[in-house]
Order: structure tokens, then C-alpha cells, then sequence
């Protein structure tokens, strides 16, 4: 059953913009990132493609993170690769009351 799931709460240090990090919710791994802008981004830690890491991988200026192993880009806004070579799924993130929630 889907739902929202909090994986930050108000007492949780800060996360720095434009670095991403691992959550575990629901038995699942996540990669997180404020933009910014302030928002939240939430997306899958391996490349849709041959499911390389994308642990440590930091957008570009355009908001798009690039797989190490093949150089597949993925926008972080709808989750597109740039060539129309796949997509990258994005959770659905929230954030109520300086908790952030996502939905799994």
C-alpha cells in the first residue's frame, strides 16, 4: 500500500544544497537533495539502465544528474534522459512543517 512516508524530521541536521544523500524508508534506498530553490528532489540511488550507482552523483547547472558508467543524463524536474534514452523515476517528496515526507 502506498503512502507517505516521513524520512526527515524537524530535529535532523540541515542537508546542504545541491548534495544528495541516502535515506532508507520502507525497506528501500533513496537518494535526497534540496535544491537551491528549497525544493525537494527524490529519486532512485541506480542508474534505470544498467543499474550503475548513482551514490555520490551531484546535479549539473541544469539540474541534471549524469550516470558514471554510460554518460546518461537524467533531468531531475520530470526524470528524462536528455536523449530520450529512458528515465530515471522520481519519488513524489514533500515537505510539511520542516518534515519532509515521501511517497512509497
Amino acid at each position: 500500500m502506498a503512502r507517505w512516508i516521513k524520512v526527515l524530521h524537524s530535529d535532523d541536521p540541515t542537508p546542504i544544497a545541491q548534495i544528495p544523500f541516502v535515506v532508507r524508508a520502507a525497506g528501500k534506498e533513496l537518494l535526497l537533495m534540496k535544491t537551491l530553490k528549497g525544493e525537494w528532489k527524490s529519486w532512485e540511488p541506480q542508474c534505470p539502465h544498467q543499474k550503475a550507482s548513482l551514490m555520490g552523483v551531484r546535479p549539473d547547472e541544469a539540474g541534471c544528474i549524469v550516470c558514471p558508467l554510460h554518460r546518461y543524463r537524467f533531468c531531475l524536474e520530470d526524470g528524462y534522459e536528455t536523449q530520450g534514452r529512458g528515465r530515471l523515476y522520481l519519488f513524489p517528496i514533500k515537505e510539511v512543517e520542516h518534515e519532509v515526507f515521501v511517497f512509497l
